[in-house]
């Protein structure tokens, strides 16, 4: 996806899960947001992302203050309308299935977003 050069930025869903693979999905002065975790600690490859100046952002997406919020809102409003997210689908499934991609995300096995359709 980005020929090998890495990425600037990802929102990671499970830390514990999908940190061992950051010096192969990073570059250099990336950041990751962590917003979850499968577990209540986790192994990070932590002296390549010191030497790569990779910066981590937790967060609990509950104790957002409202001004954090509307500001989260505005910048992804903008994003949206220029066509500037990108998302990778690992799976499709249909809202019937809902149960079977819960639990494929629980496993992390799929790259990528877990799509319902529901339609």
């Amino acid at each position: 996806m980005t020929n090998g050069n890495g990425v600037d930025a990802v929102i990671e869903l499970d830390l514990s899960a999908n940190g061992k693979d950051y010096p192969n999905i990073l570059r250099p002065h990336a950041t990751v947001v962590v917003y979850g975790m499968s577990s209540n600690e986790s192994t990070l490859p932590t002296l390549w992302l010191m030497r790569n100046s990779i910066t981590l952002r937790l967060f609990l997406v509950y104790d957002l203050s409202a001004a954090d919020r509307d500001s989260c809102l505005a910048e992804l409003s903008v994003l949206l309308l220029n066509n500037r997210l990108i998302h990778v689908v690992g799976r499709r499934l249909p809202l019937r299935d809902v149960v079977s991609a819960h639990e494929l995300s629980e496993r992390g096995k799929v790259i990528g977003n877990i799509v319902l359709d529901i339609g």
